[in-house]
């Protein structure tokens, strides 16, 4: 019963928290094509990048790592395959993306936004690759 527990609340975390780093490099491609430094569409950009990061993307990315870290003092990985390490490097890499992501908007905030739309729309992809990866890598489990 607390494994599935664990489980449900594993799975819905990562689909909130997916749904933040899909969606948080959208708005600032839309930040970076349509606003200037202290205007006005700049100030709601912000704020919708603030709110998505801290009261969303953060408390499931917490709820993620924490659940995962149960599911795998429940048991739930055999570590005598690959699938664990590929999951394991994958979700690093997630990990450092939501960092990047954090570390763009501080670089909106302070009006030093140096990348273009395009740049951010194929930044954007990155998530769905290791979500791919991630995914495989849990229902094949070789």
């Amino acid at each position: 019963m607390i494994f599935n527990i664990t489980l449900i609340i594993h799975i819905l975390a990562v689909i909130s928290w997916m749904a933040g780093l899909f969606y948080l490099p959208r708005v600032m491609v839309y930040h970076a094509e349509n606003s200037k430094p202290e205007d006005e569409l700049d100030k709601v950009f912000q704020t919708m990048e603030v709110k998505l990061l801290r009261v969303i993307m953060m408390p499931a990315m917490f709820a993620t790592l924490l659940s995962g870290i149960a599911l795998i003092g429940l048991g739930a990985i055999d570590w005598s395959l690959a699938w664990p390490y590929v999951k394991l490097a994958s979700v690093f890499l997630m990990f450092g993306f939501h960092g990047w992501l954090s570390k763009q908007r501080k670089n909106f905030m302070r009006g030093e936004n140096k990348l273009t739309g395009k740049q951010l729309r194929i930044a954007n992809e990155v998530p769905t690759i290791l979500l791919i990866i991630i995914v495989v890598s849990v229902v094949i489990q070789y």
